[in-house]
């Protein structure tokens, strides 16, 4: 397809579709540009999961930039940025999510790895069994993120969790007598692995892990 004709075509799907839809979509063309000079110069065959968990985070990165430039002056010198940061040198930052489908009663989990630049070092999604309690899914994902860490040997980790229950879990802040204090149990066994290690609860806007929804479509687990 020509340029003018990828033009024309944009801008006819621009009349039916959302102004969100559309920002997605051009990430999504620059992620399968992406994937193509990859193969042709390199002779790397990216996958197409992986691709589109890009795409999603190229486009919720560059919505988070749009907001910030409503601020402005001392507002913004006095509101922090409510984006992702990057870890400290040594270290590497798992970002976990899930997502839960109650029709199908599954649950999906998505993990992300990051180094101190922000290079993704492994990602991977899993399917599971959804038993009604969201945080219990939040804890499945939080010790399945450190099932990949420990088996990439990681030492220094920061794991990140949109879930406020889970994290003060972990970290002893809360009690809990429910089915998701085993799960915690489990985790707070296997961070003894780690050197260093942190948990820490950060805003859903902060938790670049967009594969969670990923998984509830996959029959099995599959690392990256």
């Amino acid at each position: 397809m020509r340029s003018s004709d990828m033009l024309g075509e944009l801008m006819r799907l621009q009349k039916m579709l959302s102004r969100a839809d559309i920002e997605l979509l051009v990430a999504t063309f620059w992620v399968i540009w992406y994937a193509r000079n990859k193969f042709v110069f390199e002779g790397l065959k990216l996958n197409p999961n992986l691709l589109l968990a890009k795409a999603e985070a190229i486009n919720e990165a560059f919505s988070r930039t749009k907001s910030l430039d409503v601020l402005h002056g001392e507002n913004l010198q006095k509101k922090k940025p409510n984006v992702w940061t990057l870890p400290p040198h040594g270290w590497m930052k798992i970002n976990v999510d899930a997502a839960t489908d109650k029709e199908s009663q599954c649950s999906g989990l998505g993990v992300v790895i990051r180094d101190n630049q922000g290079k993704c070092m492994a990602a991977a999604i899993k399917k599971s069994k959804f038993t009604g309690d969201v945080s219990y899914v939040e804890a499945e994902a939080a010790e399945w993120g450190l099932y990949i860490a420990k088996e990439a040997g990681l030492k220094a980790v920061i794991l990140e969790t949109d879930s406020l229950e889970v994290a003060n879990l972990i970290n002893k802040r809360k009690a809990s007598s429910t089915e998701i204090f085993w799960r915690v149990k489990e985790i707070q066994a296997m961070k003894q692995e780690f050197s260093l290690f942190e948990a820490k609860h950060v805003s859903r806007s902060c938790n670049l892990c967009s594969l969670a929804k990923l998984a509830l479509g996959r029959a099995h687990s599959d690392v990256w």
